[in-house]
């Protein structure tokens, strides 16, 4: 009976029922702790001029810093499943979310393709072996929450946030139309194979932004995980029309920007956002990075990977620069003119 019991348990695990769970989950009390930790390598502080105000009444003049600097703004969580979320936080909402989604995906799916059939929770089948490499595409459940608000802790962050703290702004399980492929018709970067590429170089590359999927055709596992957080951070930045997303502004205020998340270029100046891996590890992520010096038994994030089980979160630190707020002051001037984001 025991042989054959083991027998069976070897059976299923070959078939991909193997877990795919995290082996622990974070808190946000960690989240915040990353955070705060990764200020002096990833937010760049410093003082770039003056801001010059005017109140009517009584009428006087006054002066703000104009300030440049990367905040923690999103935490984007990547699963194997719905319920594999390795944010505590997070993973609370995922259920309800997915349910959601769920019935909201059967009634489209049988109006527009003539059958009900449910909604994938995450991994496709044949990527279930979380350290294999060699696999075809690989679909993960991705959330993006605002990060916990730092400014109670820190008096660096000064220019006005788009962003609110815990407050969910997209779930791959309630984004039917990105699920169904058909969201991202009416964007023609979509079909542009020519850019967008998310690597260092259109022939050095792990995958293109666009289409923004939840669907990597990659056969590494870290690479995954890191382009659909990518591609979820994008749709949550960017203009989004038929995706089911909470979408930010991008502004904090009068001469005050903050970058959408794209792809960042090699030669860019100043990246758009830059990445903290927060679990399983806190180190920091180069989306792009090339692969073609790895070997199959040390394959780019193969540490991680094996460490959280193929699931992983991110802070992502958007670039902010313009002026402090003089609240109810008329804007005068400023040392620089910061242009407005452009969403694409």
């Amino acid at each position: 009976m025991r042989k054959t019991l083991c027998a069976l348990l070897m059976a299923t695990s070959s078939l991909g029922f193997a877990d795919t769970a995290p082996p622990n989950q974070i808190n946000t009390a960690e989240v915040m702790m990353d955070a705060l930790q990764g200020i002096p390598q990833y937010s760049n502080w410093h003082v770039i001029g003056v801001c010059y105000w005017y109140y009517v009444y009584p009428p006087h003049g006054t002066t703000t810093m104009e300030l440049d600097y990367y905040q923690p703004d999103f935490v984007v969580t990547v699963a194997n499943e719905n319920k594999d979320n390795p944010w505590l936080a997070a993973s609370l909402t995922d259920t309800v979310a997915y349910k959601a989604g769920n019935t909201l995906f059967k009634k489209i799916s049988s109006t527009i393709f003539g059958f009900t059939t449910d909604e994938s929770d995450g991994q496709v089948s044949s990527s279930t072996n979380q350290n294999a490499q060699g696999i075809g595409s690989i679909t993960k459940s991705v959330d993006v929450f605002g990060a916990p608000d730092l400014s109670n802790y820190t008096h660096m962050f000064k220019l006005d946030s788009d962003v609110t703290g815990m407050m969910p702004y997209y779930y791959s399980s309630t984004d039917t139309l990105g699920r169904l492929d058909i969201a991202e018709a009416i964007k023609t970067q979509s079909y542009n194979l020519f850019d967008y590429e998310i690597g260092t170089s259109l022939v050095n590359k792990w995958s293109y932004e666009f289409p923004r999927s939840m669907t990597a055709s990659v056969s590494n596992n870290y690479e995954a995980s890191a382009i659909v957080a990518q591609r979820a951070a994008d749709i949550v930045t960017n203009n989004s029309p038929l995706h089911t997303v909470h979408t930010v502004t991008d502004r904090c205020g009068f001469n005050c920007a903050i970058s959408n998340v794209i792809e960042n270029k090699p030669n860019t100046p100043i990246p758009h956002e830059k990445w903290q891996m927060i679990y399983p590890s806190n180190q920091p992520v180069t989306i792009g990075k090339s692969t073609l010096t790895d070997s199959p038994l040390h394959a780019l994030g193969s540490a991680a990977n094996k460490e959280g089980n193929g699931n992983y979160a991110y802070l992502v630190w958007r670039h902010h620069q313009g002026c402090v707020q003089a609240k109810g002051g008329i804007f005068l001037g400023a040392t620089m003119i910061v242009p407005p984001t452009q969403k694409r």
